[in-house]
């Protein structure tokens, strides 16, 4: 008897503990995002202009035109779908840094329909490296360069998104998660270095 009660008490202690735990607020900017802004320069080229400023936050200097040449051959006004799969075959590959030094950029791409647990703090690590992300809906992708997140142990939940739209303006806007969900966010795009 004595021994359940010591039991109880201790399991009691421990589910009060995990209770007690409340969300910290924290944010993850990249400095100087507006430095890498660039406008999209054909109707259909949000794609073109996002990776332009992906690899840019890298010292990788690209033109839209030459993703355009990479993705269809050719110079050509047109969008790269309505997913990440076009826009990351024309954003993967080696390149040449401003500094002269070569690079090896691999997407990453991850879908909101495949609910990975491990999206918030891939953006958030991304972010804290200075690798800014492509999020996009079936229409239109804009690039995030900053985030809102709370963090309960484990858990971390994205609140607030920072963009780059290279439609509107190099200004820096601001989504909530849930008004981006609302808009059809299908998920996110990325990279790491080699």
């Amino acid at each position: 008897m004595k021994k359940n009660l010591i039991f109880l008490l201790i399991a009691t202690f421990f589910a009060l503990q995990v209770q007690s735990q409340t969300s910290e607020a924290f944010s993850v900017d990249i400095p100087n995002a507006e430095s890498i802004y660039a406008a999209q320069k054909q109707t259909n080229w949000c794609w073109a202009a996002c990776n332009q400023m992906l690899l840019s936050a890298k010292g990788i200097r690209i033109t839209q035109e030459n993703q355009s040449v990479k993705l269809f051959g050719r110079v050509v006004n047109q969008g790269a779908g309505t997913n990440y799969e076009l826009a990351k075959g024309a954003l993967g590959g080696t390149y040449t840094k401003s500094s002269g030094s070569s690079v090896r950029i691999v997407p990453y791409v991850s879908y909101l329909s495949q609910r990975n647990a491990n999206d918030p703090l891939v953006i958030i690590n991304h972010l804290n490296a200075g690798i800014p992300l492509v999020m996009a809906t079936s229409q239109h992708g804009r690039v995030c360069v900053g985030v809102d997140y709370l963090k309960n142990g484990n858990y971390y939940q994205i609140t607030k998104l920072r963009l780059l739209d290279p439609f509107v303006s190099s200004s820096i806007i601001e989504y909530s998660m849930q008004q981006f969900l609302q808009e059809g966010l299908m998920g996110f795009m990325t990279y790491d270095v080699r």
